[in-house]
């Protein structure tokens, strides 16, 4: 009587789609990348011994490790080997083509859906309907690489907010709505660095109370004027409770320079 459980079922396309994906397009035995090599689906638990066609099963190998690891466990070498029908090398070369293109079509549907979605928080609050050039989805596109999407979303309504003040006159609404998009690199560093060091938050705090009460002043300058003070010896604290009392910031300077 023939035992139909380890009976082996083709996979089908999706599924194969789906571990290449996973696996990123690469041999998980020897590292090797589609088109550089063919790549199949194995088994981790060959058929032979029950195993399924489950994507936990289931590995991307090239042609030749596949080939040459025989029926066996990722960790298990001692295992039998086992016969796979072999595959047409341009064929199969063309249909991981396709499968790849598809792959990078949806990554693309992802970063334009990110794109839209700062866009969207940025113009909801300013109320223009602004465009993104392809610099500017490319630079966003940079900040994914270090950042998550929630933070990047959040810092995206924190920065127009902040920088974003509803003048009337249309060059100056261009100008501001510029301003916020591009501090918003600016704001998620100082955020990451703000939060491996507690006291250069509040370096920033004292910094925007000192903005806030001035017309203009020299932010670069006015954060390294309170880094410098805190280097001497000021108490953090101290220089907040300076900041509030203060005037504006030259009235602040003017205290600790007399």
């Amino acid at each position: 009587m023939t035992n139909t459980s380890n009976k082996r079922k083709s996979i089908s396309k999706k599924t194969r789609f789906e571990v290449f994906k996973r696996d990123k397009f690469s041999c998980q035995f020897c590292g090797e990348e589609a088109p550089k090599v063919v790549l199949e689906i194995d088994h981790i638990l060959p058929v032979s011994k029950g195993g399924d066609n489950s994507l936990v099963n289931l590995v991307t190998a090239c042609f030749n490790c596949n080939r040459g690891k025989g029926a066996k466990k990722l960790n298990d070498s001692s295992e039998v080997s086992k016969q796979k029908k072999s595959l047409d090398d341009l064929q199969e070369r063309a249909n991981q083509m396709k499968m790849l293109a598809e792959w990078r079509r949806e990554l693309k549907k992802l970063d334009d859906m990110f794109c839209k979605e700062c866009l969207k928080i940025i113009n909801d609050y300013s109320g223009l309907d602004y465009e993104l050039a392809n610099f500017g989805k490319n630079n966003l596109l940079k900040l994914r690489k270090k950042y998550k999407d929630s933070e990047i979303f959040e810092v995206c309504q924190i920065s127009i907010t902040q920088y974003y003040n509803f003048p009337d006159d249309k060059e100056e609404q261009s100008d501001q709505w510029n301003k916020a998009f591009n501090y918003i690199p600016k704001i998620l560093s100082v955020r990451k660095k703000s939060a491996d060091n507690p006291n250069l938050k509040k370096i920033f705090y004292c910094r925007a109370i000192l903005r806030n009460k001035s017309n203009y002043i020299n932010e670069s300058y006015v954060l390294e004027f309170i880094k410098d003070l805190v280097d001497e010896g000021y108490d953090m604290e101290d220089l907040i409770n300076t900041s509030i009392k203060c005037y504006n910031w030259k009235d602040f300077e003017r205290t600790f320079i007399d």
